[in-house]
């Protein structure tokens, strides 16, 4: 991985090798005959500054996020949904992701809005998976906190959300909902949207919901790749 200061370090370099070319050409050549090459090298200088500047100092953050473990509220009313998202820097600064904040809409335009409250460590998350029926309501592995994210970095994380009282409707029930993720970082005062998504919750996801614990409802990329690997 190349770090920002190694980069910067590059450029620093380059930028000096060029101001000894120049000074060398002033030199050893008559100043008036070369003001063109002097003119041109100041130029092409300031040109792999302003590319440079923009590919260090720049955070490029993906979010790939579209499956659902969606816990049932009554039994577990701290938490009411869990996402598992990858963050993706592909820039060469860093972040730091302070807030993650999810709305959902209904077909009607009702809205729910979540703030990220936990975090599920990746063995927790898959046996809850495997085990709908499973008494998970102290499985919650530790409060949502700040994290950095490096250049040329991806994490993934398994984040548990809490639904918000200002929200317009609070029970799930047969509907196609949209997914919008939410990023604040350190980088942006303000949310920024990032991802975003459909589910359908059909009759039979619901009775499973209403039923058990927990209900996993895999997004459209995940269902795409086990109907691949089934055909193997």
């Amino acid at each position: 991985m190349v770090s920002q200061n190694r980069l910067g370090s590059l450029l620093l370099v380059f930028l000096a090798i060029l101001a000894f070319v120049i000074t060398i050409s002033s030199i050893l050549l008559n100043l008036k005959l070369n003001v063109p090459l002097v003119v041109s090298l100041f130029a092409l200088a300031v040109s792999i500054i302003s590319i440079f500047k923009n590919e260090l100092f720049q955070v490029k953050l993906r979010v790939l996020s579209g499956d659902v473990l969606f816990l049932n509220n009554k039994i577990n009313p701290a938490v009411d949904l869990v996402l598992t998202i990858t963050f993706i820097n592909n820039g060469y600064a860093d972040t730091v992701i302070e807030f993650v904040a999810l709305k959902v809409t209904n077909s009607k335009g009702n809205k729910k809005i979540y703030l990220a409250c936990n975090e599920l460590d990746t063995r927790l998350f898959f046996n809850i998976i495997r085990q709908p029926e499973a008494n998970i309501g102290n499985s919650i592995s530790a409060p949502f906190s700040a994290f950095p994210i490096q250049p040329r970095q991806s994490i993934k994380k398994h984040i548990g959300f809490a639904w918000s009282r200002s929200s317009d409707f609070t029970e799930w029930e047969v509907e196609n909902y949209k997914f919008e993720l939410y990023l604040k970082s350190s980088q942006w005062k303000k949310f920024k949207k990032f991802s975003e998504f459909e589910q359908e919750m059909s009759q039979s996801d619901f009775n499973n919901y209403t039923t058990q614990e927990s209900y996993y409802m895999a997004g459209f990329l995940e269902s795409s790749l086990m109907r691949q690997v089934n055909k193997l």
